[in-house]
């Protein structure tokens, strides 16, 4: 009786016994050296730029610099020093001109550790379960990104849905808030996660549950936990280099490392299963035709490959440009738009204190006509317009320095209604 595991031996004769009787003794192609040094568990941050996402990486490794890519594309492997883990970097949507190239490459990254681990089986392999198993328990050998941190700046816009959309069948996303105000209360806090939350559902985004049965179960809980996602970090400058630190790490942490990791690295490996049930399905597959007609088009294709990278290459220190750009305009906007607010305000104060003294000015130029009148006619002088003139001197003095506007212009209402 023979008996598949769906592992590829080295030799693939080995698998073509004619002997009925005879068991065939499974074998695993040897691993390279880069997949004998795998990470036990690994985890892909994702977002716009400029909104901390290296900040964090660093923050998560200890390390000062990160390494460097020779590609700006592609993603940047970090290992923790001194443990089995491997924290990806990549480059924020924002750098480019199109959004869409940022989701292309990482969602090509995360399928080519699929692919990784699909080579090793043998591709008439069709028992999932078995395979599910297999992969489960030795999956410390493979590749697979466990978790996507995918960084959210305050709200959610439309690309950070699509991004998501791109790669949630893929990886693990787990939403993480990132904000500069320390000053938030909880209330404000929770509806932040709470918007976030309904804005994920409405979209049929499929974000990591953590434990939880659907997003109704995570959205009744999230005032009570904070180890329901989104989460929420704050960060502060520090020191002279303005470097950046996160607060409220330890509930992220706990939820990575401690309570969930066993449910990560299982629900990787049901992702997987589900990549590979689709791409092993006979409907899929093409036929051998047009399998030649694809060699034939990426041959031809791949001459002008060099001149797309140079292009791309440009692109990216227009984009890069054009993102500090944006940044800088959206702080000046901000900027701008509290000094029109303050100058509306002060306007406001400034056009009501301005009608006190003109009705005051008025009635104190009655008063002198008045005055002026009994003069003339030999009636009782009643000097009300002593009393005015004092009450508008105090005004005036008031007024200047509440607002601290000019005594000149105060001075000269004085003058006209005198």
């Amino acid at each position: 009786m023979e008996e598949d595991y769906g592992i590829k031996s080295m030799e693939e004769s080995m698998l073509k016994s004619d002997s009925i009787g005879e068991w065939v003794v499974p074998k695993v192609k040897l691993l390279s050296h880069q997949q004998k040094s795998t990470s036990r568990f690994r985890m892909i941050v994702c977002g716009d730029s400029g909104i901390g996402k290296s900040a964090l990486v660093q923050t998560f490794t200890g390390l000062k610099e990160l390494p460097t890519n020779n590609s700006p594309f592609e993603p940047i492997e970090v290992h923790v020093p001194d443990t089995d883990t491997c924290i990806i970097d990549t480059i924020g949507y924002g750098a480019l001109l199109r959004a869409e190239e940022v989701f292309s490459h990482v969602k090509r990254y995360l399928e080519n550790q699929f692919e990784k681990t699909n080579n090793v089986f043998n591709s008439n392999y069709t028992r999932a379960e078995e395979l599910k198993y297999m992969i489960y328990q030795s999956n410390e050998i493979f590749t697979h990104v466990d978790v996507c941190l995918y960084v959210i700046m305050g709200r959610l816009k439309a690309v950070d849905i699509e991004y998501m959309r791109s790669i949630h069948d893929l990886v693990n996303i787990i939403p993480v808030i990132v904000q500069a105000d320390l000053t938030l209360r909880q209330e404000t806090r929770n509806q932040q996660r709470l918007d976030i939350l309904n804005s994920l559902k409405s979209n049929e985004i499929d974000i990591c549950l953590l434990g939880y049965k659907d997003y109704d179960e995570m959205i009744q809980a999230i005032h009570d936990s904070n180890y329901c996602p989104p989460f929420m970090l704050d960060w502060s400058m520090h020191g002279s280099h303005k470097k950046k630190l996160f607060h409220g790490l330890l509930p992220l942490k706990q939820i990575l490392f401690q309570h969930q990791y066993k449910y990560l690295k299982y629900s990787t490996t049901e992702k997987f299963i589900q990549w590979w049930s689709n791409k092993c399905n006979p409907s899929m597959i093409q036929s051998n035709s047009s399998s030649l007609t694809t060699t034939t088009t990426m041959s031809s294709s791949s001459t002008s490959s060099l001149s797309q990278e140079q292009a791309k290459s440009n692109n990216i220190r227009i984009s890069h440009y054009i993102t500090k750009r944006r940044h800088s305009m959206e702080r000046e906007i901000l900027i701008q738009e509290k000094k029109l607010l303050d100058e509306l305000r002060q306007a406001s104060k400034e056009k009501k204190m301005e009608l006190i003294l003109k009705e005051t000015s008025l009635i104190l130029k009655q008063d002198f006509n008045n005055q002026q009148q009994q003069q003339q006619t030999n009636q009782p002088v009643t000097y009300h317009y002593y009393f005015w003139f004092f009450l508008s001197i105090v005004l005036s003095l008031f007024i200047c320095y509440q607002n601290g506007s000019s005594i000149l212009y105060y001075t000269y209402n004085l003058i006209w209604a005198k």
